[in-house]
């Protein structure tokens, strides 16, 4: 009697500390998933920002090279529109960007 119920108890015990190691690894489990998640979240986040810090970098590169040559967005536009109603159309597409030479191609 007395080693039946010690079996049963043991018994009991190993099926609890089965069932506790489970839950454990179960909680481990989900907290890998969320700080995997976090993770990849805070990854998208920067590169979002890299992303964003490239294209302003790239915008004002190309607004310094155009005030560096000496001519900003609406000056370029405006000494186009000067060049084309002189009839001066071809020399634009020198002078201006890429904008100039549509226009050019527009006008011709």
């Amino acid at each position: 009697m007395d080693r039946e119920r010690a079996q049963k108890e043991e018994k009991e015990k190993e099926e609890k500390m089965k069932r506790e190691k489970r839950k454990k690894k179960e909680e481990e489990s989900e907290e890998n998933k969320v700080k995997g998640r976090k993770r990849e979240e805070k990854e998208e986040k920067e590169k979002k920002r890299k992303e964003k810090r490239e294209k302003t970098e790239k915008r004002k590169k190309e607004e310094d090279s155009r005030q560096n040559a000496g001519l900003n967005k609406d000056d370029s536009v405006a000494f186009c529109w000067t060049l084309l109603e002189a009839g001066t159309g071809d020399r634009a597409v020198d002078v201006t960007e890429k904008r100039t030479s549509f226009k050019t191609k527009l006008f011709s």
